[in-house]
């Protein structure tokens, strides 16, 4: 099953989307077949996860996007993850029902991916929110001598870009048990390496990237759209 929610028509119409705090979107559970599911909710303007999106075993793709040069800079605008938001796309063990509990048809399904790209504006986690890749494990039943072995699914992807710049203080959750691989995060910070004929413009120069065991709740106080 796949979810998509696009809150803009063209490039050049700006739409904000708003998951409320106690709204789930979930996809089916992967099949024995592999099909795993997708949520992906587009903004033109603002996106706001205040609720869950679960997706076992599959993806989620959160885009603030449209022609960056389509409209004045916005330093307000965002991809914000409130202090209950969930994004959990975590492995998933699947076993068919036999009368006798043989797991011949059982499939442990690796955690899924994430990816929250801002083509414009910034992205803010809230304390409390949380990414969830973890990898899973389970029983099944390989070879002709059907003896029952652990298989352990590996962790998932996740993968964070902005233009404009990151403030981070939620959690990630990714790892995998026993033998299974382990996941990949990649943050990439954009900026604007040319200037853009509107007015205002979006700040050209260097992007910092601070990486501190000292922590920092850059984002106690704010609210959505403050700027």
């Amino acid at each position: 099953a796949s979810v998509k929610s696009p809150a803009f028509a063209t490039p050049t119409t700006f739409g904000s989307l708003t998951l409320l705090e106690n709204a789930t979107i979930r996809t089916d559970n992967p099949d024995l077949k592999g099909n795993g599911g997708s949520i992906e909710l587009d903004a033109g303007k603002q996106l706001t996860v205040l609720g869950k999106l679960i997706a076992p075993g599959g993806r989620v793709l959160l885009n603030n996007q449209g022609a960056a040069d389509a409209t004045p800079y916005d330093n307000a605008q965002s991809i914000w993850l409130g202090e209950r938001s969930l994004i959990d796309v975590a492995g998933y063990y699947a076993r068919s029902y036999s009368p006798s509990g043989e797991l011949l048809s059982a499939r442990v399904y690796d955690g899924g991916d994430v990816e929250i790209n801002a083509a414009r504006g910034f992205i803010v986690a809230k304390e409390g929110s949380v990414i969830k890749t973890t990898g899973t494990s389970g029983l099944v039943q390989v070879g002709a001598s059907r003896d029952a072995s652990m298989v352990y699914g590996a962790a998932g992807d996740i993968a964070i870009s902005a233009r404009d710049g990151v403030l981070w203080d939620g959690s990630f959750v990714g790892g995998a048990q026993g033998t299974g691989a382990r996941g990949s995060f990649s943050l990439s910070l954009e900026g604007n390496a040319n200037p853009i004929a509107i007015s205002p413009a979006p700040p050209t120069g260097e992007l910092v990237l601070t990486v501190t065991t000292d922590k920092q709740n850059l984002t106690q106080g704010l609210n959505v759209r403050d700027s």
